[in-house]
């Protein structure tokens, strides 16, 4: 569907345009008319989706519709789990509005107050936050939410997640009881749908591109390491395949985040470390680096499996896997975005089978096992953890050349056809 079948202002249309969007992802088609017709909105979408477009778009028309601002606002709140998250949201706004007279901001935290004092003082329009640094505003009198219209909670499952529930029913029970709601989470299933079903009223459910869906574009591979000696090897062996453009590493603890970093350095590879006891300031500098091309690797520990949105993410590996299937849906979907073709490799230890089985499980059949030439694993399988068979995958894996044809080969019994 293209963008002028939603009769946006001709302000959005050519922003839209300027920023290189062709057609409405289906998230979008689905959201965006829902929302322009002032309805509460459930929406399932994980990250990758163009959610962001979903909302931003119809809050901005709405914006144009009534006109300047008689307040200081803000007119739309919409809350983000991670700082990464909402400083991508933040931008997204300065991109659609960028032909508009309308004022976004952002407020998280890491960043100094007296700039956030500032621009709340002159008033905005659209503003973006994490729920601590909002609260810290609310609570001290600077942040007045009485003029909101419409209220968005983007990655509310990860909001729930990292303990921000009280903070955001505060931020929305701060905001006028008459309003818009839109919802946005990967999963509405149960804590989630409790918490969404106190925040919006005769709401419009759509699913569209969920987290329990597959994705199509990602071709992925497990390689069954003997010990942390034998996970180190294969990472470094696969790093070096000449169609990785860029890889993002998941690591489980941030110190990990640090040494594996300084052992692929040591390797000769161009990378940096991502975490939560990096200051906001150096986490900005290394995401705008990864961003800008000039990085090929980033090692991280799940702060980034959220909101980070890098078009040249070729690879994904979970050197350390995820504590759910769900985390592991959200990790690959770092790369595979925008109709691109993807790569993600889960590196498994013995003691990892039963995570990388709920995995499969999940996935409703099993991942490709491959091994690289001359560094296979000599250590079995656990007993009974591969739960899914070890037939049936996907006919697609190797199609592409890359770890299939150049480093690697299929497990022994595996093939195209398993």
């Amino acid at each position: 569907m293209l963008f002028d079948s939603f009769e946006l202002d001709r302000r959005l249309l050519r922003a839209i345009d300027h920023i290189g969007w062709d057609m409405a992802t289906p998230v979008q088609e689905e959201a965006i008319p829902v929302a322009l017709a002032g309805k509460d909105l459930l929406a399932c979408a994980r990250t990758g989706s163009g959610k962001t477009g979903g909302f931003v778009l119809p809050a901005l028309q709405r914006l144009l519709d009534e006109g300047e601002r008689k307040g200081r606002g803000p007119r739309v709140l919409c809350l983000c789990p991670t700082r990464e998250l909402a400083a991508q949201v933040s931008n997204q706004v300065e991109e659609l509005g960028h032909y508009t007279r309308l004022t976004g901001g952002l407020i998280v935290g890491g960043e100094p107050y007296p700039p956030q004092l500032d621009m709340l003082q002159n008033g905005v329009d659209f503003l973006v936050g994490t729920p601590g640094r909002l609260i810290d505003h609310l609570r001290s009198g600077k942040l007045k939410l009485d003029e909101v219209e419409i209220l968005v909670l983007d990655e509310a499952d990860r909001m729930l997640d990292m303990g921000f529930i009280d903070d955001v029913m505060r931020l929305a029970n701060a905001c006028p009881p008459v309003r818009q709601t839109l919802f946005f989470s990967a999963t509405l299933d149960g804590p989630v749908d409790h918490v969404a079903r106190r925040l919006v009223t005769d709401a419009e459910r759509i699913e569209v591109d969920t987290a329990d869906s597959r994705h199509l574009d990602i071709e992925e591979f497990i390689y069954r390491a003997d010990n942390e000696g034998h996970k180190q090897s294969i990472l470094l062996h696969l790093v070096t395949d000449p169609d990785m453009k860029q890889g993002l590493v998941f690591v489980a603890r941030k110190a990990s985040a640090d040494e594996l970093a300084s052992v692929l350095r040591l390797a000769g590879h161009d990378v940096v470390a991502l975490h939560g006891d990096m200051p906001q300031v150096k986490r900005t500098r290394v995401v705008e680096r990864l961003r800008e091309g000039g990085v090929r690797l980033m090692v991280a520990t799940d702060v980034a499996a959220r909101g980070l949105d890098i078009l040249g993410v070729t690879h994904v590996f979970n050197y350390d896997l995820p504590r759910t299937p769900r985390e592991y849906v959200h990790r690959i979907g770092r790369t595979g975005r925008a109709g691109a073709k993807g790569t993600a490799v889960s590196l498994v230890t013995p003691p990892d089978w039963i995570k990388m089985s709920d995995i499969e499980l999940f996935h409703g059949e099993p991942l490709m096992r491959m091994v690289i030439p001359e560094m296979e694993p000599t250590r079995p399988a656990p007993p009974g953890a591969a739960r899914v068979g070890k037939r049936g995958g996907r006919r697609r894996y190797g199609r592409r050349g890359g770890l299939r044809s150049r480093i690697s080969k299929p497990a022994e019994g595996e093939s195209d056809e398993s």
